[in-house]
């Protein structure tokens, strides 16, 4: 079991069968989504003690994403990438994906852009497949990273046959954002 809050209340037990031992109050005050369900409306969220953390399960989400997110809320510094490697371009999207789910994307703000500004950059060396910078620019859109965004549209050739349906691609992507569009 990862340890992120030495004296959470709660561990999280990850489909991979993983546990990260959390803090209710620092990830409520992350997220809309914790606030309300440990609150005292629901069960997770009643008798909540250090001395004996409730185990909520966290089902569908990618494990390594998760804790990425859950450590970067936790500040823990040593279970996260300062830098992504070439290997982490789609925990990127799945990091994406899991701040939208928990409704955290303002909380993961300051990370989201500095690891967009990295990927923006490599991609502009071309050290990117497309199926990359559709996922990069599923996540910008997602974590609502504008910059980043606009940036990589800059840099994907969307005129392109190769690209010219974003959408089918990846379904996060609106549709007034793809489609047959020609660039001249």
């Amino acid at each position: 079991m990862k340890l992120l809050a030495p004296n959470g209340d709660c561990i999280l037990r990850l489909d991979d069968g993983s546990g990260l031992r959390v803090s209710t109050l620092i990830l409520s005050s992350s997220s809309e989504y914790f606030a309300n369900l440990f609150s005292n409306k629901f069960s997770e969220g009643q008798n909540l003690d250090p001395d004996s953390p409730k185990e909520i399960a966290i089902v569908g989400d990618d494990p390594g994403s998760f804790g990425m997110f859950c450590a970067y809320l936790h500040h823990n510094n040593n279970d996260r990438p300062h830098k992504l490697s070439p290997d982490k371009y789609y925990e990127f999207g799945e990091f994406a994906v899991v701040a939208e789910k928990y409704q955290s994307v303002q909380s993961v703000t300051f990370i989201s852009k500095h690891w967009g500004q990295q990927l923006c950059t490599s991609a502009q060396e071309g050290s990117h497949t497309g199926s990359d910078l559709v996922n990069i620019l599923s996540a910008a859109y997602l974590l609502e990273d504008a910059i980043t965004f606009r940036s990589l549209t800059k840099s994907i050739p969307l005129h392109t046959a190769r690209f010219s349906s974003l959408r089918h691609l990846d379904p996060r992507i609106p549709e007034g954002m793809t489609g047959k569009r020609r660039w001249h």
